[in-house]
């Protein structure tokens, strides 16, 4: 149901966790292509990201409420996440912000390849898991939502997304970056993936180095 996914990716307060939770500069995540991939500036962002918490808060509401779900009727959801205690921390905190729309999320902790064996299946309802590029390009994330690809652990499929993501013979740098925008405009719009943030790499590094 669009409904309860976009209210899922509303209620997600993304600055809170970037910057109260994690406190390790990441950047809060509005796309599934990072800002700082090569040659696709001014990429697509979820259409909320302006909008206060709030206002997200009460559009989350509302389409629960059109969905049927209320405080009488709650929607229980399994989260599915593996002991990294990162992680753990992120679950807590989603379960502690879906109740504001009520949604009861009951966490489910397992180690990484259980996980991903699940994800694989398709035995969840909802879990958390990262993606590290291979490469330097958008296609290295948005390939992910294509049928038939490993990572398309949502089973997501949409034939106006697939077709954006068409490489055209004789296609130039400009033309494949608008095609892959338009692509990922399409994912945004469907919702099959909330994106949280974009990591960072922190290290120690001693005054003397």
């Amino acid at each position: 149901d669009i409904r309860v996914r976009r209210a899922l990716n509303l209620v997600y307060d993304r600055e809170a966790v970037a910057q109260k939770v994690m406190k390790l500069g990441e950047q809060p995540a509005y796309s599934y292509v990072p800002p700082t991939i090569s040659n696709y500036a001014n990429g697509p962002q979820l259409d909320f990201k302006a909008r206060p918490y709030p206002a997200r808060l009460a559009e989350a509401r509302k389409l629960m409420q059109e969905a049927g779900y209320s405080q009488f009727n709650k929607l229980t959801l399994t989260y599915s996440t593996s002991g990294n205690p990162d992680s753990k921390r992120l679950a807590a905190v989603f379960q502690a912000m879906a109740r504001q729309i009520h949604v009861d999320v009951r966490i489910a902790v397992a180690d990484y390849p259980t996980v991903l064996s699940a994800l694989r299946q398709g035995r969840y309802q909802l879990a958390y898991t990262t993606w590290l590029a291979d490469f330097d390009d958008a296609s290295n994330f948005l390939d992910l939502l294509l049928p038939g690809n490993p990572g398309n652990y949502a089973g997501y499929r949409n034939a106006k997304f697939d077709a954006a993501m068409v490489v055209e013979t004789g296609e130039s740098a400009a033309g494949r970056m608008q095609r892959l925008r338009k692509a990922e405009r399409i994912a945004l719009a469907d919702m099959p993936w909330l994106p949280i943030r974009f990591l960072s790499q922190s290290e120690a590094v001693g005054p003397r180095v």
